[in-house]
């Protein structure tokens, strides 16, 4: 099958360039191994913002207690948080397949593999793109440290049932301050690198700020 534009991955990098091409008369067909949405509407900036949100309403509430504030002071619920997540992003993936389909876009659930300059394979079935964009995002940079296989990424952080009573942030200070801020610790450590005879509990902090992949790299090919 060959079409004007194939768009690997479904978030807004994604969406900004398949929805103005369907708009102007091309058949355009996105492509995701993930649910579709990317990594901002559903396991990075929307629900991390929600969840830094309800953090940032404890911490003004017990640094005005005595200064206006007189009512008893609010603690986090971590399981709370994260059903109430998932209550605004559990509906996109669908929601953003209606919209592909609502828009004419063809949407395929699958992984896409090249088997040419512009034909790639998903599943049993053969694309051919006249333009392909590639917008499937960045992965977490292995770290070749001892005690790696301990650690987790931002994106596993968001689905904890718990969190941890220590944590250890490894890198990327910007991603590294606002997941720390979802959980408000008073006994948190960044560091730059771990030492494999110290103890850790977890680290969160390598998708955004991640050294990208090659598959982040946006290409056009005609």
């Amino acid at each position: 099958m060959t079409v004007d534009l194939i768009v690997l991955g479904s978030g807004e990098a994604a969406q900004s360039v398949a929805y103005p091409c369907a708009e102007a008369g091309w058949s355009v067909t996105v492509v995701d191994s993930d649910p579709f949405g990317g990594t901002c509407s559903l396991r990075g900036c929307d629900p991390k913002k929600v969840l830094v949100g309800v953090s940032e309403l404890v911490d003004w509430t017990r640094r005005m207690e005595g200064k206006g504030i007189s009512s008893s002071v609010p603690t986090l619920v971590w399981p709370d948080m994260i059903r109430f997540k998932h209550t605004f992003v559990d509906g996109v993936p669908a929601s953003n397949e209606e919209s592909f389909t609502e828009a004419g876009i063809r949407a395929i659930q699958g992984r896409a593999h090249f088997v040419g300059l512009a034909s790639l394979r998903v599943g049993d079935e053969t694309l051919v793109g006249r333009n392909v964009v590639i917008a499937a995002g960045a992965r977490h940079a292995p770290l070749g440290i001892p005690g790696e296989e301990y650690l987790t990424t931002s994106t596993e952080f968001l689905d904890l049932k718990q969190l941890p009573r220590r944590v250890v942030f490894v890198g990327a200070p910007q991603c590294r301050s606002s997941t720390a801020a979802t959980g408000r610790w008073s006994d948190s450590t960044p560091i730059s690198s771990l030492n494999s005879s110290r103890p850790h509990v977890i680290s969160a902090s390598m998708y955004a700020c991640a050294r990208p992949s090659p598959r982040s790299r946006s290409a056009a090919t005609n």
